[in-house]
């Protein structure tokens, strides 16, 4: 006949790979039946084995060999043996193994350092006692890979045991936006126009760049009518700002682990990961360039002259807008009790929403370039330019949107207490709006001085840019 032996013989955890002499036997070595197999050492029995390291590496370096044990349970059971803890997760393996299949507790899950791989979940413990192993936290978010990543669920206690199961790990914080980088442009001026003997062919102004000026038109020396001289360019438009990154979500916290089935507490759920702020938009770059001046109508004094206009005023570049912020991570769970005592988990609070970014700053419209004089009789002075409107301010970024925190953890029958729920998170911050620029003044009408002339009419000064929303 085969003998039973108590099964407690070393606590969980205890170094079991040198057993001389144990005082208690798992099998009966009188029995007619063969003793059970060691390995090539002959010093271990193989079903009762403990990994006796603290790695995952090691352990699995330990159990090779003939007989198998640790390799057999690891092999067809995910467990260490029948009575021992099973060792931590790592980053190749990253879920805590589970205890011995009677006894242990299951090992911790690996708290991630890669952003966007989450933290292994906790082993389990054993089925008659041990507690489960505490998930590992997600990594935060990092430039490439912006979002936090997920905790780990907490392993659930032994069905038939009073163990506690595991927490849950935090999930990772989002990355925080970049503010935009400074627009770039160098203002160009526009080419003043000329005349062009023989014909007198009459060029306009050219236009500014990135805010340079308009060219001057150019003038009119012919001796025929119409004697019309160029008009001035226009203004080159300010250079916009850039937009703020977004920010990264917040991973979601991991569940607690399930306390034991008859008197257990269950695991705390891990909190949410805060969401990234949104970075801040540029500034707009380069005022609008002012228009040029009309050119000068210098005919004969009998010829009825007509100045050139002037240019528009260029218009302010618009302020970049503010990056969004990036979601909170919701908390986990609390994991349940035992159906006769414990208490349930705690919910994981949720992480904060990350605030919005700043909206840029505006700038000012270019001036209308003034009208170009007539100096023949009856001749009309040319019109000024109109001045060009302000940019408009950078839009606010948008806060990112708040997260649950997770539900408290069932409790038992009678006696003991439910888990309290997380906390809840609002919604991030709305950033500061870009200012708008202002208009620029219109230009000033030219001046008709032969007789009986008409002077040429000011331009209206440009609108003034609105606040981004």
């Amino acid at each position: 006949m085969v003998g039973v032996g108590v099964l407690l013989a070393a606590p969980p955890g205890a170094q079991m790979s040198k057993i001389a002499n144990p005082d208690i036997q798992l099998a009966s070595f009188g029995s007619v039946l063969a003793p059970p197999p060691l390995t090539p050492e002959g010093d271990v029995l193989w079903w009762w084995i403990d990994g006796g390291s603290d790695s995952k590496s090691a352990s699995t370096a330990s159990s090779v060999g003939v007989g198998g044990g640790a390799g057999f349970f690891a092999t067809v059971f995910n467990s260490c043996g029948l009575v021992c803890n099973g060792v931590d997760g790592i980053e190749g393996d990253p879920d805590g193994q589970r205890g011995g299949l009677l006894w242990g507790d299951g090992g911790d899950g690996w708290d991630s350092t890669v952003a966007g791989v989450d933290g292994g979940n906790g082993g389990k413990a054993g089925l008659f006692g041990g507690n489960g192993g505490d998930g590992g936290d997600g990594a935060d978010g990092n430039a490439t890979i912006i979002d936090g990543s997920n905790g780990g669920s907490g392993g659930d206690a032994g069905w038939l045991s009073c163990g506690a199961g595991g927490n849950g790990g935090n999930g990772g914080d989002g990355y925080a936006g970049a503010d935009a980088g400074v627009p770039t442009g160098e203002p160009v001026d526009g080419e003043d126009g000329d005349s062009v003997p023989p014909n007198e062919v009459i060029t306009d102004g050219g236009t500014g760049t990135d805010g340079g000026d308009g060219g001057d038109g150019g003038n009119s020396n012919g001796t025929t009518a119409p004697n019309e001289a160029g008009d001035g360019g226009t203004g080159g438009a300010g250079v916009d700002g850039l937009v703020g990154l977004t920010g990264g979500d917040g991973g979601d916290g991991g569940d607690g682990g399930h306390g034991g089935w008859f008197d257990g507490d269950g695991g705390d759920g891990g909190a949410g990961g805060s969401g990234g702020d949104g970075g801040a938009g540029s500034d707009a770059l380069n005022d609008g360039g002012d228009g040029g001046d009309g050119g000068n109508a210098n005919g004969i004094p009998t010829t009825p002259d007509l100045g050139g206009d002037g240019g528009t005023g260029g218009t302010g570049g618009d302020g970049g807008a503010g990056g969004t912020g990036g979601d909170a991570g919701a908390g986990g769970a609390g994991g349940g009790s035992g159906l006769f005592g414990g208490t349930g988990g705690d919910g994981g609070p949720a992480g904060e929403a990350g605030d919005g970014g700043d909206g840029g700053d505006a700038t000012d419209g270019g001036d209308g370039g003034d009208g170009g004089n007539a100096n023949g009789a009856g001749g009309f002075g040319g019109d000024g330019g109109d001045g060009g409107d302000g940019g408009d301010g950078g839009d606010a970024g948008t806060g990112g949107a708040g997260a649950d925190g997770g539900t408290g953890g069932s409790g038992p029958l009678s006696g003991g207490s439910t888990g309290t729920d997380g906390t809840d998170s609002d919604s991030g911050g709305t950033g500061d709006t870009g200012t708008g620029g202002l208009g620029g003044d219109g230009g000033d009408g030219g001046d008709a001085n032969g007789t009986g002339g008409t002077d040429g009419s000011g331009g209206s000064s440009g609108s003034d840019g609105s606040g981004g929303v």
